[in-house]
């Protein structure tokens, strides 16, 4: 049925727009030099980047991707995590922001 195909449509896209998926996708395989299928977890800060997101003292977020990592290293899936997850925080502090700009200003 069209529900089952959209289900599953969203769960391939992990709560990604598709052009957002393709962009977070083509990330990984561009710091996936030898295309082994997994990211060097020292490759990962630079991909994070490379995608846009602050990290370290200029970052407001609160992402410790480190945590729960078993291995020095991620896959395609996890690291699709990782960036779900700091596009999450990033949301929930404008978020933050905005409600204390309204709140002062009405």
């Amino acid at each position: 049925s069209c529900f089952w195909k959209a289900l599953e449509l969203l769960r391939h896209r992990a709560g990604f727009s598709s052009a957002d998926l393709k962009e977070a996708k083509d990330a990984f395989r561009h710091f996936d030099k030898y295309k082994t299928g997994v990211l060097s977890t020292r490759k990962l800060p630079h991909a994070l980047r490379w995608l846009g997101f602050m990290l370290g003292a200029h970052s407001l977020e609160t992402v410790d991707w480190r945590k729960g990592l078993r291995q020095p290293y991620v896959t395609q899936v996890e690291f699709l995590k990782i960036v779900q997850d700091h596009t999450d925080a990033g949301l929930e502090l404008m978020r933050r922001v905005f409600r204390g700009l309204a709140v002062q200003n009405g």
